[in-house]
């Protein structure tokens, strides 16, 4: 007998929930790539796929930890792994940000 109670039915919700995020991440960084190529090789453009790649690190790295959460992995090395792809992504995204304000700023002079 399946013992349906409102504490599992909760928890079971959360965990398929966080799987959705990162997989929504991913189809928007595949997304902003196809949109990128239309763009053309301009300042925005750059800085665009700056972000796109920035947003797939970010979303890899949610789907790693929905992952280890759901498998109830403790390693330290599958932390590190988590924390460093999250770095990354927002590291790019910082990057290009700065990248894109320079030229602009280039540009404006």
């Amino acid at each position: 007998m399946i013992d349906v109670t409102t504490q599992n039915v909760f928890e079971k919700s959360i965990e398929v929930s966080a799987f959705f995020s990162p997989i929504v991440g991913l189809v928007a960084a595949l997304i902003m790539s196809r949109v990128t190529m239309n763009f053309g090789k301009g300042v925005i453009a750059k800085g665009f796929t700056f972000v796109t790649i920035g947003i797939l690190f970010i979303a890899s790295s949610m789907l790693f930890d929905a992952f280890v959460k759901y498998y109830e992995v403790l390693d330290a090395w599958v932390r590190l792994m988590r924390e460093v792809l999250l770095l990354v992504g927002m590291y790019v995204i910082v990057a290009g940000a700065k990248y894109v304000h320079d030229e602009l700023e280039k540009m404006r002079k």
